[in-house]
């Protein structure tokens, strides 16, 4: 979710996705994954919205500090595919987290 206004438009936009992450967990305290997502959301826009829908495919690694928590990296491509207009976004994002598990 996030908010903007510019003084003249403020634009709404929301994303509720669901993720799948596979781990090839080799005995190690790192572990190396590929991860696919898909999700549907809306931009709004003042006085007109529109719905998208996002694809990502990414490869990551996680280093596991404890049993139960790991810092993980990730490098992602998601494309967005808007309703009603004939923009189309996408790109690459790489992100760090840090994760607990339980």
């Amino acid at each position: 979710y996030s908010s903007a206004d510019d003084g003249t438009t403020e634009t709404t936009t929301w994303i509720l996705a669901a993720l799948a992450r596979w781990y090839f967990s080799n005995g190690s305290s790192l572990s190396p994954f590929v991860q696919g997502e898909v999700g549907i959301g809306n931009v709004d826009l003042g006085p007109s919205d529109d719905d998208l829908i996002r694809l990502g495919v990414g490869v990551g690694v996680l280093q596991f500090v404890t049993a139960s928590t790991a810092i993980e990296a990730l490098l992602a491509y998601r494309a967005a595919s808007f309703d009603e207009s004939d923009i189309d976004a996408s790109g690459f994002a790489v992100e760090l987290a840090y994760s607990v598990f339980w």
